[in-house]
């Protein structure tokens, strides 16, 4: 852990169109830049990363996937791997397969709470392109802690989104165009560290946090369920921002939960629909049987049946293709 007063860890998170946008951000970064970066990028987990091999071809630094374990080191780009959620944690990088947040692992606000709790006002949040509100909470808390936060201009991403979120519930220190991310990085690396209201004491050696950031407190009851592993959700304050929280450890943003749930209405809804065909295509074969063997009556009946089940799953069917789907807007702050 350095011990001087310069801010040299440099937590990332990016989405949709993050891979440009984490090209052109790390061209502009020298290969003795004082500073560890750590970086999430929303990935596809079943499939292999290439973004290390990505990176390295735009940078002098040097780029691979977090190994758990690996020390901060300055003059590195640490990369979450796929289906792995990547935190700090006595004071290295750890890689786990912790619960996912926002459905998603690996996600960036772990990483940005963690590194709120453990480095206080060493880090610099950046918040990049892409959708939904991963990081705003996490942002949140670097700010809470003291550290400094920069949030992608808007205008300049490909996704507004991510980056509009975290403007909205956290207020950043600043706002810029992609373009001007790297020579403002560059300058904050070189600044000593200010010290931010009474959010942080001393004790004649080191400096420590004087809140906690990020509390893991059961919060308030909320009637909802985890759209993953159906526990309760409490609803959590996390440096401003509410979440809601499982006990096993899922966590969504406002916007996130209303969009899972909003998926599990639809599987539900399909679920329900292909009962229904399976029911009509069952009563059918029955009318046919009993139609052979004479029994009219009976067999008219589950033809009726099967002609009612038939309708009611082309409406299910086209109530899920009339569902919209776009990316939701919910404010992820308190009202």
């Amino acid at each position: 852990m350095s011990g001087d007063r310069m801010h040299d860890v440099i937590v990332i998170g990016a989405s949709a169109g993050g891979i440009t946008a984490l090209k052109e951000l790390v061209a502009g970064l020298p290969a003795d830049l004082p500073a560890t970066l750590l970086v999430v990028l929303h990935v596809n987990p079943a499939t292999p990363s290439a973004l290390p091999a990505i990176l390295d071809r735009a940078t002098e630094l040097e780029v691979r996937h977090a190994q758990d374990g690996d020390g901060i080191e300055c003059g590195s780009i640490l990369i979450a791997p796929p289906d792995f959620q990547m935190i700090v944690a006595d004071g290295t990088v750890r890689v786990e397969r912790g619960p996912r947040e926002n459905g998603l692992r690996p996600a960036v606000d772990p990483l940005m709470r963690s590194a709120a709790q453990q480095l206080g006002p060493r880090c610099i949040g950046v918040i990049l392109t892409g959708m939904l509100s991963d990081g705003t909470v996490g942002l949140a808390a670097i700010k809470a802690a003291g550290g400094v936060t920069v949030v992608q201009d808007p205008t300049s991403a490909a996704f507004a989104s991510m980056p509009q979120h975290a403007i909205d519930g956290v207020g950043p220190d600043y706002i810029v165009p992609l373009q001007d991310l790297a020579p403002l990085l560059r300058r904050i690396v070189g600044e000593e560290r200010a010290r931010r209201g009474a959010l942080f004491a001393t004790d004649g050696q080191h400096e420590r946090p004087a809140v906690e950031v990020g509390d893991d407190n059961a919060g308030q009851l909320t009637a909802f369920t985890c759209p993953e592993c159906h526990g309760t959700l409490w609803e959590v304050d996390q440096a401003g921002v509410p979440q809601f929280r499982c006990r096993v450890g899922h966590r969504y943003a406002i916007d996130a939960l209303v969009r899972s749930q909003s998926e599990g209405t639809e599987s539900a809804l399909w679920a329900g629909a292909r009962a229904l065909e399976e029911k009509a295509s069952l009563s059918r074969r029955v009318a046919v049987r009993l139609s052979e063997s004479g029994h009219r009556a009976s067999a008219l009946r589950f033809e009726r049946i099967a002609e009612e089940a038939e309708v009611q799953a082309a409406q299910v069917t086209l109530l899920i293709e009339g569902l919209e789907t776009p990316e939701l807007n919910v404010p992820v702050t308190a009202a």
